[in-house]
């Protein structure tokens, strides 16, 4: 038995690891090279004319790049149809919100906010998504994903999304415009 406990335990060490395979996702912005690197993902965005515009890591914190972006079509569908309980339900709580503002001589501000609540985001989705930031994840690509520090990024920062305790990808950031 006990040769047994040694031998798997020396067939887990030395066991070949899977092979890095490669993916190309072609969508309308362009296209994403998605590479699998034992237990996390290398993603390389590229514009049509081949142009890199980023390269990221996606880990099991950040989470699986599909799985990324199955988030992102329903922050897309969940905008474009004004469904605030669809959106609420994306997010882990409590959701980091940075509110956009203009102060008196027209400079940014913003204003860090906490929602402690699904009912809370509905409640006040107006505040929180704006009409003008709506629009933009209305029309945002979810193949454009970014990688970084157990986070990654949709649309062009608006939403970071991290792995919740049970490996879900949830909104955990809203970044108004």
């Amino acid at each position: 038995m006990k040769l047994a406990l040694v031998l798997l335990a020396f067939w887990q060490f030395i066991r070949p690891t899977d092979p890095p395979t490669t993916r190309e996702l072609h969508f309308a912005g362009g296209i994403a090279i998605v590479e699998r690197q034992g237990d996390r993902e290398h993603v390389v965005i590229e514009d049509p004319n081949g142009i890199v515009q980023s390269d990221s890591y996606c880990d099991a914190q950040s989470g699986k790049y599909d799985d990324i972006v199955k988030l992102g079509e329903k922050v897309r569908t969940a905008a474009a149809f004004g469904d605030k309980a669809l959106m609420a339900s994306l997010g882990t709580y409590p959701l980091h919100v940075n509110l956009a503002s203009t102060d008196a001589k027209g400079a940014r501000a913003v204003k860090e906010r906490s929602v402690l609540s699904q009912g809370e985001l509905v409640s006040y989705y107006s505040t929180y998504i704006t009409y003008n930031m709506s629009q933009q994840l209305r029309f945002m690509e979810p193949h454009d994903v970014f990688c970084r520090n157990g986070m990654s990024l949709l649309a062009g920062g608006l939403v970071w999304a991290t792995a919740d305790r049970d490996g879900n990808v949830k909104i955990a950031i809203i970044n108004q415009p």
